[in-house]
């Protein structure tokens, strides 16, 4: 990179002169784009530049400066093979088993969480979730578990919590 510098005098005082660096626009190197771009017909005295314009019906001009012309469409064969595989949804539990899963629930809410029972029914927590709830006096237990943990958080901490419940609020 060729750097070329030129004395300019300061505006106050003619008898001072500072260096001013200007950088040769040839020797830049940068990455180039992988897709293709067209080049647009002309740049705009504006800041976008103008792909095409065209005149409508009513007489009105239509200035494109995005291109019109929409990219080929992807075919399927192009694209990379999936990470993982995508899962298959399955509607397999039956009534009896919904109430099964409600009755384990309430006789032991530690053994039976959702996970376990997740693993048990061969579903997702979510569903576990929704399907049997935990009891209002667990949920009570868990929060009051919760805001005594939160006693020992640190002010941050604390301020990102009230945050965090206060968007929940907002949703």
């Amino acid at each position: 990179m060729s750097i070329m510098f030129r004395l300019t005098p300061l505006p106050f005082r003619s008898s001072i002169y500072i260096p001013v660096r200007r950088f040769s626009q040839s020797t830049c190197s940068y990455a180039k784009s992988k897709t293709h771009q067209p080049k647009p017909k002309r740049l705009s005295k504006l800041s976008a530049p103008v792909y095409d314009t065209v005149t409508l019906d009513d007489g009105s001009l239509f200035v494109a400066r995005v291109p019109l012309n929409p990219p080929p469409p992807i075919k399927i064969s192009e694209l990379p093979p999936a990470i993982k595989p995508i899962p298959i949804k399955r509607y397999h539990i039956t009534e009896q088993e919904v109430l099964e899963m409600q009755k384990l629930r309430e006789e032991n809410p530690q053994r039976w969480t959702r996970k376990a029972l997740a693993d048990k029914f061969d579903c997702s927590p979510f569903f576990v979730g929704i399907a049997a709830p935990t009891s209002e006096e667990l949920q009570e237990r868990l929060q009051a578990r919760q805001q005594r943990r939160a006693e020992n958080y640190s002010h941050r901490r604390k301020h990102y919590a009230k945050l965090r419940q206060l968007r929940r609020k907002m949703w």
